[in-house]
């Protein structure tokens, strides 16, 4: 594939691979193996949701800034509620509230976002809710997400429940772009821009142990201006929502559309033979990385491995602290731990390796240089998994070198 000039040549020495996800997507795909065994969504240009077929990777932007976030690498999840888009649907339990269906243009472009009204009444509250789990393992974590737009309501609430029957609560305000938690059971809320007055609202939290209560569900109540949720409706006002999603998970996923049944998206794995690599030395080199991963318990970044977790040169996230590791005959060799980072920050880091020297730097600081190590035989490149765990972040650029570059190059790679 055609290399770069400029930071690609160090030293005298070309990338024996450059990889760019953020400015040549297209050309850096087709030096790759992807598969995904379903379609995916992504945000494409111009803010758009768009679906990628099976076995295409996506490419996604920032459909609030349209800036562009590089290769998606995402696990495998599925969506536990049907009728995802389809809010007047029955599966959809509607307390003292009514839905308008296909009220006004999505963020995918289509006409298919619904009006959730609060029906005329007496003070009392109102609501959609469909249950998702029944009898969970104690202390599954799950995340309910839902996207949201004002109309003549600017508030929202997300209600949450564990084992033990208590509750807990986030709050979403539109127009202050807020998230509030409430009630005994802890949880976690965000609220991420879109589009068009669109806000992705979502909530995490642990359903604990107990027996008191074994079925879980969504639930979407409305608040009136004062963010009270037992206000009297007019039949008129409310807001607009569009894909609900519930996943056992601890952070929300690209959205997955659901009809009659809950649908899983499938993994996404990105390989590439290093015999593919020219230039690429077996005995000596630099991996260098652009990335961000959304959760910063163990992910891997990037791995070259021999088909084996026994020898192998990796990046990974570990407890929120970038590491560049190497493993030979199935025994640690050099441990590198550089700094720690939080979710969906972007991060540049370079490791280089050679037999008895290696070292790495994150985001221009000095190198961290370990000298006790052994070189894996490997075979693969890995991108954002490692066989069994999955980045869930992007990766924007990757290089290879096939020469150990100096530790004060490593640096000023990563600046």
């Amino acid at each position: 594939m055609r290399r770069q000039r400029g930071r690609n040549r160090i030293g005298g020495y070309p990338a024996a691979l450059s990889l760019d996800f953020l400015n040549a997507p297209q050309s850096a795909a087709s030096a790759l193996t992807f598969t995904r065994a379903s379609t995916g969504t992504y945000f494409d240009a111009a803010g758009v949701l768009q679906t990628a077929a099976i076995d295409v990777p996506r490419f996604d932007y920032d459909p609030a800034t349209l800036q562009p976030r590089g290769l998606l690498i995402e696990e495998q999840r599925t969506n536990l509620l049907t009728y995802s888009q389809a809010f007047d649907n029955a599966a959809w339990t509607k307390g003292t509230a009514s839905v308008t269906a296909n009220a006004v243009t999505a963020p995918d472009g289509t006409a298919s976002a619904d009006k959730f009204v609060a029906s005329s009444s007496s003070a009392t509250s109102h609501y959609l809710a469909q249950q998702f789990a029944s009898s969970p393992a104690d202390n599954t974590t799950y995340t309910v997400s839902v996207y949201a737009k004002s109309a003549e309501i600017t508030k929202l609430l997300i209600q949450v429940r564990d084992k033990a029957a208590g509750y807990g609560t986030q709050t979403f305000d539109l127009s202050a772009v807020s998230a509030t938690a409430g009630g005994a059971v802890s949880s976690t809320g965000s609220i991420t821009p879109i589009r068009s007055g669109w806000y992705r609202c979502s909530v995490t939290w642990s359903v604990g142990a107990g027996v008191s209560l074994s079925t879980f569900a969504a639930e979407i109540f409305l608040l009136n201006s004062s963010g009270a949720v037992s206000f009297a409706g007019d039949g008129v006002s409310g807001l607009y929502l569009w894909q609900a999603q519930a996943e056992a998970g601890a952070f929300a996923t690209s959205p997955i559309p659901t009809t009659t049944a809950a649908a899983t998206r499938s993994a996404d794995i990105c390989t590439m033979p290093l015999a593919s690599v020219a230039g690429w030395n077996g005995s000596e080199g630099t991996i260098v990385v652009d990335a961000s991963s959304q959760l910063t318990a163990y992910r891997p970044i990037i791995q070259i491995d021999d088909g084996s977790a026994n020898n192998r040169l990796y990046l990974d996230l570990n407890s929120g602290t970038v590491r560049a590791v190497s493993t030979a005959s199935g025994a640690n060799q050099c441990l590198i731990s550089l700094s720690t980072i939080s979710a969906d920050v972007r991060f540049s880091v370079a490791a280089a390796y050679a037999l008895n020297n290696c070292a790495a730097s994150m985001n221009g600081a000095p190198a961290v240089v370990d000298v006790t190590a052994a070189m894996p035989t490997t075979t693969t490149l890995r991108i954002g998994y490692d066989s069994a765990n999955f980045l869930n972040g992007y990766i924007r650029r990757l290089r290879l070198y096939g020469r150990r570059q100096p530790d004060a190059v490593l640096q000023g790679m990563t600046a």
